[in-house]
């Protein structure tokens, strides 16, 4: 029987988990329970929450941890998506084939990427019996 050889991004596939407990798989290895602090987890959340919009940093920051006070937000935003970046795709050679987009000063989402999230999945159930 031949192989078919799966290219990065096939490698990469995401399944994402948030109805019951929060567990973030990558070929069927469990990657969500490896991060060791908490601020990768919540800006993930964050941006599965808003998936499909554009989030700006500075609203971002705002929104996840406001009493903290940042002397440069954008360089604190712009290190902390480069770390979730590492977590989600350790071997991504290429920025586009990241999870994380970056356009016109905006965050979001990558849509395009091979994941699968349960409460999309869910959703979609639901319309398809109604």
């Amino acid at each position: 029987m031949m192989q078919i050889e799966k290219t990065p991004l096939q490698q990469e596939r995401l399944e994402i988990y948030t109805l019951g407990r929060f567990l973030v798989k990558r070929d069927n290895k469990v990657i969500s329970e490896c991060w060791r602090t908490s601020k990768p987890w919540l800006l993930f959340k964050y941006f599965l929450t808003h998936r499909g919009k554009n989030i700006l940093p500075e609203s971002a920051l705002e929104n996840l941890w406001p009493q903290q006070q940042y002397t440069d937000p954008r360089r604190a935003f712009r290190s902390l998506v480069f770390r979730l970046r590492n977590l989600l795709s350790p071997n991504c050679s290429s920025f586009f084939d990241s999870y994380i987009s970056f356009s016109h000063g905006c965050y979001h989402w990558n849509t395009e990427l091979d994941y699968w999230f349960d409460a999309e999945e869910f959703e979609h159930l639901c319309q398809k019996a109604h």
